[in-house]
């Protein structure tokens, strides 16, 4: 293997550890969507706001009279709270497994890339075949992941973040809340893992040339020897 293959595949090294580092950022960051609050029958002295991830939450409410800030488990209001923080199970736990997923896949991605940087494995899968898969994988956890945590904000975070005693109090998110970045992180490793496979089909493509041009150099020169 060429120093200029080997090179391109430590750039995709070092693209997994960044993927890999932003699904962390998104772990463990509370940030997956953020809200606005008001108290409707005193929308214009009352504020707050809710900012929540996979599983902890931060909920500041003010009425007038000083910021109450509270965290929470979300995992508990999806059992507990499911009639007002309408989370369905399913959407929450595909996006823990999604997550789950891309972090497994993105760290095998870096172990294969380090692999083939220093050896040239002799069986197809641990080689560049198996970065490939493993990127290409790795995108379609991400991609599940956004789409998991996508429709449960559609179906339900868009309406509401509160709890029922929340609600009970008159307060409201209904149209306030959005994606925070925590979210993005993981579209930006889909990102990543998809530059990954770019680097690898560029570097692989150098290689065939390479290896194309070279027979012919060496006909040409066997036959210039003949007719000498």
């Amino acid at each position: 293997m060429n120093l200029y293959k080997r090179g391109m595949i430590f750039a995709t090294f070092l693209g997994c550890c960044l993927a890999l580092g932003l699904l962390v950022g998104a772990l463990g960051t509370p940030y997956w969507v953020v809200s606005r609050a008001e108290r409707i029958p005193n929308t214009e002295k009352s504020n707050g706001s809710v900012n929540f991830g996979i599983f902890t939450g931060r909920k500041s409410l003010n009425v007038g009279y000083g910021t109450r800030t509270s965290e929470f488990q979300v995992d508990e209001l999806v059992q507990l709270d499911a009639d007002a923080f309408a989370l369905d199970r399913v959407y929450w736990w595909g996006t823990v497994a999604g997550l789950t997923a891309g972090l497994l896949l993105a760290t095998l991605s870096a172990i294969l890339a380090a692999l083939n940087t220093a050896v040239t494995p002799a069986a197809a899968l641990p080689g560049v075949p198996g970065i490939y898969l493993c990127n290409s994988l790795a995108i379609a956890a991400n991609i599940a992941t956004l789409a998991f945590w996508g429709v449960a904000f559609y179906k339900s975070f868009q309406y509401n973040v509160l709890t029922r005693d929340d609600l009970d109090n008159h307060w409201t998110t209904d149209g306030k809340a959005m994606f925070g970045f925590s979210y993005w992180l993981v579209l930006g490793a889909a990102i990543v893992h998809l530059v990954n496979i770019v680097v690898l089909a560029v570097g692989t493509r150098e290689r065939e040339s390479r290896s194309t041009v070279t027979p012919i150099a060496e006909e040409k020169t066997n036959g210039a020897i003949m007719l000498y």
